[in-house]
């Protein structure tokens, strides 16, 4: 797990041809970046690779593919799918603490019908929807992201701070000078 979460196992300079000194693909490896980056250097990790390698004009970022359609037969070398997409807006935080967001409270908040509801997004009504043909689908619905929720005997005599570590929940000004028990394993132990 530690190997999973350490920053040199998942990033664009990671091997010999990428990372040693006087290379400078995507900038050269960083040097001074922490061993878990924050949120925001990931991103700017993925905007960097993705500026470097020319890919920013073919993604559509925040949108959900509201239908589709195949065009052609199984055996077409030319066969590709017609994609209807919705721009959406997602409930984000930008501070640590606050606990859940409205989608993460699980129940009847929790739904995955359409783009309108749930995981799924909000309908951007600032951008309209369009239409984009692709000949290839890959999804990466993200993991990690979604803990399946755990009551534990007596958690509500508790008394103290209690959350999972996704999504920027738990308020960390809790923890200095605090004895503190970590339950879990993986990723979510090491976040």
């Amino acid at each position: 797990t530690k190997l999973q979460t350490e920053f040199p196992t998942y990033h664009v300079w990671y091997g010999q041809e990428w990372s040693m000194p006087g290379i400078q693909k995507c900038g050269g490896a960083p040097v001074d970046w922490e061993i878990w980056p924050s949120r925001d250097k990931i991103k700017d990790h993925f905007n960097l690779v993705a500026e470097e390698y020319g890919i920013l004009p073919n993604c559509h970022l925040n949108t959900n593919v509201s239908n589709m359609d195949t065009v052609g037969k199984v055996s077409d070398r030319d066969r590709y799918y017609h994609l209807t997409v919705t721009p959406v807006k997602f409930e984000r935080k930008d501070k640590q603490g606050g606990g859940a967001l409205k989608h993460q409270m699980g129940g009847k908040e929790d739904k995955f019908k359409d783009v309108t509801e749930g995981h799924m997004g909000t309908p951007d009504p600032d951008k309209p929807t369009f239409t984009q043909n692709v000949s290839t689908l890959a999804c990466w619905p993200g993991a990690l992201v979604y803990p399946r929720p755990v009551i534990y005997k007596g958690e509500e005599n508790f008394g103290g701070p209690m959350d999972y570590a996704v999504e920027m929940r738990f308020d960390y000004s809790h923890v200095p000078g605090k004895v503190v028990c970590i339950v879990g394993h993986g990723a979510f132990t090491m976040e």
